[in-house]
C-alpha cells in the first residue's frame, strides 16, 4: 500500500535551489522512503559547464550503501574511485532524497556541492547539484535538459570533466565556504568568533538525527553588536529548554549579514558565571 504524506520544509540540505515542497511517498513493499521534491532554480543548469559551475566536487565512486535519514532524505554511501577535483575523501556520503535510478554495486559520476556544517560528524557534507542527474558508467547516454536536449555521453564524461577543471569552470558559482573549526576551549572559541551573545533557547521541534530547530530570543551581545539571534535556530537536538546558553558565531563569507554557528565543540553553553569567566581566560 502507498501512502501521500505532504511534509513541511525542514533539514533539506539544497544549495542554489528554493524548495517549494516535499511530496513524500511511502511504500510499505519498500525499505527506503521516496521523495519527490519540487524546486526553483536561481539560473538554469541546462550545459554541462553551468553544472560544473555549481559543483565543489566532481568524482567516480561506486555506491556501497543507502540507508535512511530521516523519512525524506536518504544517505547514499559511496567509495570514490576518480577525484576529478583532487578535493574529496575516499569514502563520502550524500544526502538526497530518494530515487530508484541509483542501485548498490553501480558506479556513478557524481556532481557534488559540499558544505561545512558544524551539527554534522563529518567534514563535509555533500549534495548532488541535480537531484536526477543518474551518470551511470554504464549508461551511453544521458539527457541534461529536456528543454533543450543537451545530452551527456557518459564514456566521455573523464575527458570533458578534465577539461573543465583546466578551464577553472568547476565552482566559478560558489561562493567562499565557511570553515568549520573544533576548538580545544572556550576562550579558544571566543577569539575566534565574529559574534558571542547570551540566548533564551525555547520549544524544541526535532528535524533528524544531528538537528533540532528551537525557538531562540537574544538577550545580550557578548562579542560584536546588535542581535543577530534569528526566531528560530538549527542547533543540535537535545538542548535544555529551561536555559540560557551563550552562542558563538561566524559571519557567513559574502553579502548576506547571517550569522551561523560554526564550531563542532561549541555550538552553545550553558551561560554560567563559570562558563562566562572562561570566556576571556
Amino acid at each position: 500500500m502507498k501512502k501521500i504524506i505532504f511534509v513541511g520544509i525542514a533539514g533539506v540540505l539544497v544549495v542554489g535551489l528554493a524548495i517549494l515542497g516535499i511530496k513524500l511517498f511511502l511504500d510499505d513493499s519498500h525499505q527506503y522512503p521516496k521523495a519527490i521534491i519540487e524546486y526553483q532554480r536561481i539560473f538554469p543548469i541546462d550545459t554541462l559547464e553551468a553544472l560544473s559551475a555549481c559543483s565543489s566536487n566532481i568524482v567516480k565512486a561506486k555506491l556501497s550503501k543507502i540507508d535512511d535519514f530521516d523519512g525524506t532524505i536518504c544517505m547514499y554511501t559511496y567509495k570514490v574511485t576518480d577525484d576529478y577535483t583532487d578535493n574529496t575523501p575516499d569514502k563520502i556520503i550524500v544526502y538526497d532524497a530518494y530515487y530508484e535510478g541509483y542501485e548498490k554495486g553501480h558506479s556513478y559520476y557524481l556532481f557534488l556541492h559540499g558544505t561545512e556544517n558544524a551539527l554534522y560528524p563529518h567534514n563535509t557534507v555533500y549534495t548532488t547539484v541535480l537531484k536526477k542527474l543518474v551518470l551511470d558508467t554504464k549508461t551511453e547516454k544521458v539527457v541534461l535538459s529536456q528543454k533543450t536536449g543537451y545530452t551527456i555521453e557518459v564514456k566521455s564524461l573523464p575527458v570533458i570533466i578534465e577539461k573543465q577543471v583546466l578551464a577553472g569552470n568547476v565552482g566559478a558559482k560558489i561562493g567562499t565556504r565557511l570553515v568549520v573549526t573544533e576548538s580545544k576551549s572556550l576562550s579558544e572559541v571566543f577569539d575566534i568568533s565574529d559574534y558571542v551573545a547570551r540566548i533564551k533557547i525555547a520549544y524544541e521541534r526535532n528535524v533528524n538525527r544531528y538537528i533540532s530547530s528551537y525557538e531562540t530570543s537574544f538577550i545580550e551581545a557578548l562579542k560584536g553588536s546588535g542581535d543577530y539571534i534569528p526566531r528560530a535556530m538549527a542547533l543540535q537536538p537535545g538542548i535544555d529548554t529551561s536555559k540560557e546558553y551563550f552562542i558563538f558565531m561566524k559571519k557567513i563569507p559574502g553579502d548576506t549579514g547571517e550569522y551561523v554557528v560554526f564550531d563542532r565543540n561549541y555550538t552553545v553553553i550553558e551561560a554560567t558565571p563559570e562558563n562566562e569567566a572562561l570566556l576571556t581566560k
